[in-house]
């Protein structure tokens, strides 16, 4: 019979399950993956994939609601919760905010969009209510002007953190959970923000704009626009507007220089998707004219593959080597582990050019590190 449950997705349900097999035999967890894990490893981690891997069980609720003492784990769970069809009381929730703020959706958005100087994650019962659960810990954490994909990854750092530091306390049922407290309560539903709007309304403040901007900078899903341009970041200049709000004041290659209600403002264009396209064709040209405007050379991409690999994929010499001078890591991996070498010995055994692959070694390639299925190139 099943101890532990574990429901959920991405890298905190991951890691969580791999964590907890240091407590629980195989065949006593299962686990319950969102509708929306395809069982490929993405940008984040697979549930389902893992779940294979490890030998873990695959159940629904409807599988788990008679189990007593089982101990039920939502780790970014998408379904709400009724403890009422559970025969165990010992539901747990990881969430990300410091509550009793921002119960509900979006708490990697709307602290930015709100200016918030903290921000946090909780563990807490689960109890009828949206996130209404006594609290069992918190971890707080000052907001450093994180876009909303960096909070998400703080985030995703201090719940796992939190949930290992509480994993035996909840097991031995020895924990002293807290009631919530009405005073700043917060919620937001799935229909509290409109993902449509994202162009950038300068009739606002320099410092609401970068706010804007900094809570829709998550490229997975979305990012702010200016003329429908994706804009990755903007700096808030000394300068104080003197033309009407959303006056351009001027532009480059890079950038855009506009005035807002009180401080000009320098809007600062997205390049990577470029670079990708640059990588997967080899086109040196266009990579030149954006590679200074990249900040982090390696950043995967939706798949979990940095532009290094693509270009190893596709055999794009010239770029390996121009991504190589720009500091590219020629050892780091997909989130399935395979390394940039690995790709390139692909491309090799499909083409019969070895060129790459010797760059890579000549760089420093890793020949002997392995993948999570414990294969190496």
């Amino acid at each position: 019979m099943y101890k532990l449950c574990i429901a959920g997705k991405n890298n905190i349900a991951v890691e969580i399950l791999e964590y907890s097999l240091n407590f629980f035999k195989a065949n006593e967890i299962c686990v319950i993956p969102n509708q929306t894990d395809s069982g490929k490893n993405t940008w984040q981690k697979s549930l389902i994939f893992y779940s294979k891997l490890l030998n873990i069980d695959i159940v629904s609720l409807e599988d788990i609601y008679n189990i007593p003492e089982l101990i039920f784990l939502s780790l970014e769970f998408n379904k709400i919760i009724n403890p009422n069809l559970f025969t165990s009381k010992k539901l747990f929730n990881i969430h990300f905010s410091l509550l009793p703020k921002y119960k509900g959706m979006y708490t990697s958005l709307f602290p930015i969009l709100n200016g918030d100087e903290y921000s946090g994650v909780t563990i807490h019962c689960i109890d009828q209510g949206i996130d209404t659960g006594d609290i069992i810990d918190q971890v707080k954490f000052k907001l450093q002007n994180y876009t909303s994909r960096e909070l998400y990854s703080k985030y995703m750092m201090e719940g796992i953190k939190l949930i290992k530091r509480n994993f035996v306390a909840l097991i031995e049922n020895k924990f002293y959970p807290i009631k919530q407290k009405f005073c700043n309560s917060t919620y937001y539903s799935i229909h509290s923000f409109d993902f449509n709007s994202l162009e950038i309304d300068l009739h606002k403040t320099a410092f609401q704009i970068d706010c804007f901007v900094r809570g829709m900078n998550f490229r997975e899903y979305q990012q702010a626009t200016y003329k429908n341009i994706p804009i990755r970041k903007i700096e808030i200049l000394e300068t104080k507007s003197l033309k009407k709000p959303g006056s351009l004041i001027n532009e480059n290659e890079f950038s855009y220089t506009v005035s807002t209600i009180d401080f000009d403002i320098k809007l600062y264009t997205d390049s990577y998707s470029n670079l990708l396209l640059a990588c997967c064709h080899d086109d040196m040209e266009l990579a030149r004219t954006i590679i200074m405007n990249i900040e982090n050379i390696d950043e995967p991409d939706s798949t979990g593959r940095t532009p290094l690999i693509i270009a190893c994929c596709n055999g794009a010499s010239n770029l390996v080597d121009l991504l190589i001078q720009q500091g590219a890591d020629v050892n780091k991996p997909d989130t399935n582990g395979r390394s940039p070498i690995m790709y390139a010995k692909e491309y090799a055994d499909r083409n019969g050019k070895f060129g790459i692959i010797h760059q890579l070694i000549k760089n420093g390639a890793n020949l002997t590190q392995k993948d999570i299925s414990r294969k190496s190139q």
